[in-house]
């Protein structure tokens, strides 16, 4: 779990990073866990509500996640937009 949570603060913006703003793989995961670092608290809400989402769109038969999906998807794109551009 040590290693986890830092490793997934570095991957979590990076494919944004690499594909929309040319960024170099390395330099992407030091900007996205840095990132990450500076918002900690909402990551932490966003990630509790992601949960609870994800939950909550499996027990339909997973038909809830062809909505959940692209809203946290959206959600993601939105903070990278506000972080790197804000």
């Amino acid at each position: 779990m040590l290693l986890g949570v830092p490793l997934a603060m570095a991957m979590f913006f990076a494919p944004s990073l690499v594909a929309l703003d040319q960024v170099p793989v390395l330099k992407a995961f030091g900007l996205s866990f840095s990132g990450c670092l500076k918002n900690i608290l909402p990551f932490l809400i966003y990630g509790l509500v992601a949960m609870v989402l994800v939950t909550l769109g499996a027990l339909p038969l997973m038909l809830g996640l062809l909505v959940v999906v692209p809203v946290l998807t959206i959600a993601i794109y939105t903070a990278y937009r506000d972080i790197f551009y804000g």
